[in-house]
């Protein structure tokens, strides 16, 4: 399926069955904070730039503070520097491979940009399948309907519906969104000489440099 026709598909998700196939999976948070830690490999939550730009506005912080490149394409040259090209951000991590807004106290984990966190965070463990190029990389655990459900201890707990319907919502505003972050990333790409070696991060707004400046 081509990106223009995902988005259509996307466009046309039906809320109400997307929340009522929520309500049948079953979900709440338990705040095991599983989904914010690396684990066995570090932390690659996606972030948009504009999520980026909305957590910066917020908390005063540089972009390198909230974002780091996606690290697929990304490789160490001899000096030790990071060099290649990748595609794409993730969520900044600390020096435990874990989300670097994740905090952690007696047992019970929490975000600290809770009110602003990424689309993909706000609707795990949950992601729309359109049989395309939105399918997410990670363990899924069963396939209902058009949701793909991931690995979480919070499935098949009782959800209302009207807490299904906020995640139905916004899982559609994340399905559309990462069509449309994809198809302006493809509209763009050019692959940059630069005539040294550096690290290029190419996202919907173009190629940037680490700290998110356009090259």
């Amino acid at each position: 399926m081509k990106l223009e026709e995902e988005l259509v598909a996307a466009q046309m998700l039906d809320v109400k069955e997307l929340a009522e196939t929520i309500v049948g999976i079953g979900f709440e948070c338990t705040d095991c904070g599983a989904c914010c830690k690396g684990g066995d490999e570090e932390h690659t939550a996606t972030i948009f730039p504009s999520e980026i730009k909305k957590i910066q506005n917020v908390g005063k912080m540089e972009w390198r503070d909230i974002a780091r490149p996606m690290p697929f394409g990304v490789r160490e040259n001899e000096k030790g520097e990071l060099v290649g090209e990748t595609f794409e951000w993730a969520l900044q991590i600390g020096g435990c491979g874990d989300c670097s807004f994740y905090r952690e106290t007696e047992g019970k984990g929490m975000c600290s940009i809770y009110g602003f966190k990424p689309l993909i965070c706000e609707t795990y463990p949950f992601s729309v399948d359109l049989g395309g190029s939105n399918n997410p990389k990670g363990e899924i655990v069963e396939k209902v309907g058009d949701i793909l459900v991931h690995e979480c201890e919070g499935i098949g707990r009782e959800i209302e519906y009207k807490e299904a319907m906020k995640m139905a919502e916004v899982l559609k505003e994340r399905t559309i969104r990462e069509i449309e972050e994809s198809i302006q990333l493809v509209k763009g790409y050019k692959s940059l000489k630069t005539g040294k070696e550096k690290l290029i991060v190419h996202d919907s707004e173009g190629a940037k440099n680490i700290d998110g400046k356009s090259i």
